[in-house]
């Protein structure tokens, strides 16, 4: 070997290569722990929090199952869409290992989680829907009110300009309370 050559075949030999996939899997276990992962958290943001129940956490790969779920059950019934993007996973070689190991366990759960999602979504909608109906049948109520308070106003209006009636009168054909009509008169 050339000095050169056997310089960088040395460099080489000292210099550790780095193994990505162990550092994730390293983080991963490290950070499992909620407790942990919050002092991570609030280092990194400067913050206080104290809760580790209200951790969420949501990695790459886990944005790209349910990803790949969503986008399958337009296609296919649920059950089948969620077995599809677990096997497309396993062979994309994400979150493989977790995968393999507990493929049943995440196959129901996610069939469960996604039916929970689509049920919350559905009975928010409903409520909201209600909520807008009730919102109509108030808003209707109100105007009619006003409306007739208003043409009661104008009626009095009326009846006031032809000096046929006194205010104690315009208030018993008009339905409005005599201080009404002696506001108006003035």
């Amino acid at each position: 070997m050339t000095g050169k050559a056997h310089e960088a075949n040395e460099t080489t030999k000292r210099t550790p290569v780095v193994n990505r996939k162990f550092k994730d899997t390293v983080f991963r276990m490290l950070f499992s722990d909620k407790e942990a992962l919050l002092s991570l958290y609030n280092a990194v943001n400067n913050s206080h929090y104290t809760d580790s129940c209200a951790l969420e956490i949501v990695t790459l790969e886990n944005a790209i199952y349910v990803t790949k779920v969503r986008s399958f059950t337009e296609q296919m019934p649920l059950d089948d869409a969620v077995q599809k993007a677990v096997t497309e996973c396993i062979q994309e070689n994400i979150l493989a290992d977790f995968l393999r190991k507990n493929q049943a366990e995440v196959i129901a759960m996610s069939i469960f989680e996604y039916d929970k999602v689509e049920e919350e979504k559905k009975l928010r909608k409903a409520e909201f829907d209600a909520g807008v109906e009730q919102g109509l049948k108030q808003g209707v109520a109100q105007g009619i009110e006003q409306g007739l308070k208003q043409a009661s106003t104008d009626t009095a209006l009326r009846l006031l300009k032809t000096g046929k009636f006194d205010a104690k009168e315009i208030a018993e054909l008009c339905n409005l309370p005599l201080e009404d009509v002696t506001a108006l008169m003035k």
